[in-house]
């Protein structure tokens, strides 16, 4: 509420006219003016700036979405289209359970988000459950870091369907290799650790996709032996080995 209220108005209004970019106001102090701050970064996110590409709001209070518009509504309508934005941190940010069902919209259409951390927020089940469904319908998500730990509403452990919900994204997520949350359920647990090494496999593979990777990576090549070299000599020999000038005893 004291961010809500501590907003110029006649800035707010300034910036939600500007269609361009290059229009854009110089930044209002992150101290003193948090909140002209934040409407001003989140509108930089909407008009997708191509010099944004980290947003950090942690520990800033976001007012609620019933009371300002302008911050967290937004800045999840924003990042379905975003194509600059890699790292979102919103930890303690005030992020509200009403926001979950626009960030998972938003993460189901996102393709460039590479690291996002939603810890010690307002997040609830039901939320948590909706933004992993979203990020597991995207199939050209980009996501590596994701963290959804601490939240007030709901502890370290956050029930069943939101363990199943996590695990049924990581099996069908590819990118994924670091994620920060604790599953109490055994199952979805080896199903979340065999996901994250096989992607974390993948990823090596895409920074050096020229290392030898495994038995599929290496191409059979026919070679003529041109030297034997025995031991022993073996105890029945056949005579048309022994008449090879190529069998050497040692």
């Amino acid at each position: 509420e004291d961010v809500a209220g501590s907003i110029n108005m006649a800035f707010a209004a300034t910036v939600e006219a500007i269609e361009d970019i290059n229009e854009m106001p110089p930044a209002p102090s992150k101290t003193k003016e948090f909140g002209d701050w934040m409407i001003w970064m989140v509108h930089r996110a909407h008009l997708n700036d191509p010099a944004l590409t980290v947003i950090n709001f942690n520990n800033m209070h976001m007012p609620p979405p019933h009371v300002e518009l302008r911050i967290a509504p937004k800045l999840m309508k924003a990042l379905q289209t975003n194509t600059h934005v890699v790292e979102l941190s919103l930890v303690n940010s005030n992020l509200q359970k009403e926001s979950g069902p626009d960030l998972a919209a938003a993460l189901c259409e996102n393709k460039t988000l590479k690291m996002l951390n939603l810890e010690s927020n307002w997040l609830e089940s039901a939320a948590i459950r909706a933004i992993s469904q979203g990020i597991a319908e995207n199939p050209c998500s980009g996501l590596e870091h994701l963290r959804v730990m601490g939240q007030k509403q709901a502890g370290s452990l956050q029930g069943r369907t939101v363990e199943e919900a996590i695990g049924r994204m990581m099996e069908k997520n590819e990118s994924i290799i670091k994620l920060g949350y604790e599953c109490g359920d055994p199952h979805y647990r080896n199903l979340i650790d065999r996901a994250l090494l096989r992607n974390t496999d993948f990823a090596r593979r895409r920074r050096n996709p020229n290392a030898a990777g495994g038995q599929e990576d290496l191409v059979a090549e026919e070679k003529v032996l041109g030297r034997l070299v025995l031991k022993n000599p073996p105890a029945n020999m056949a005579q048309d080995a022994t008449d090879n000038s190529s069998v050497f005893w040692a």
